[in-house]
């Protein structure tokens, strides 16, 4: 093998290396953008103030604080608070792979397990399926014993409306 041989393999090298590096900044800041998004939205700052996102490589974990306004006449949260966290946990763990354009509930179906009674909830959410133009995603939602309380799938597609059109996002 000659001295130019082995230059170019070199370059080779660093061009494949540059390049996956520069993927994953851009990953990186898409995932920045994304939790800012969702941290920033006026439902979280309202009526789900204090919600966190956190963005891992195969999940995204969502933790919220319920208090008693969000109680039904039984005394535990109304399932609309399950639902809320379930589907923006599978929302994001699609979303976070999807990096051009905004992406939509499709359907969901949910699954309650037992009343949302303790205040300190998780949602985890995980992609499923993707393709194209639709998104399959999982939600499992506990308390602060790790004992699960409702869990649901959804699906989600495309929209098209770009995310760098988003004031949030940007």
């Amino acid at each position: 093998m000659g001295i130019e041989t082995i230059r170019i393999s070199i370059l080779k090298a660093e061009t494949v290396l540059l390049h996956t590096q520069l993927k994953m900044q851009t990953k990186e800041s898409h995932i920045r953008k994304l939790k800012t998004m969702y941290e920033s939205a006026p439902v979280n700052q309202i009526h789900f103030s204090g919600t966190r996102i956190e963005f891992y490589d195969d999940q995204v974990e969502i933790t919220f604080e319920t208090n008693p306004s969000l109680y039904h006449a039984g005394g535990s949260s109304h399932g609309a608070v399950a639902f809320k966290l379930l589907d923006d946990a599978a929302y994001f763990s699609c979303q976070m792979f999807e990096m051009q354009f905004f992406l939509l509930t499709a359907s969901f179906q949910i699954h309650y397990v037992r009343p949302i009674t303790s205040s300190r909830l998780t949602a985890i959410g995980r992609i499923r399926q993707n393709s194209k133009n639709l998104f399959v995603a999982e939600g499992r939602l506990f308390d602060e014993r790790k004992k699960e309380l409702a869990f649901g799938t959804g699906s989600f597609m495309k929209s098209s409306m770009e995310l760098s059109s988003i004031e949030a996002y940007g």
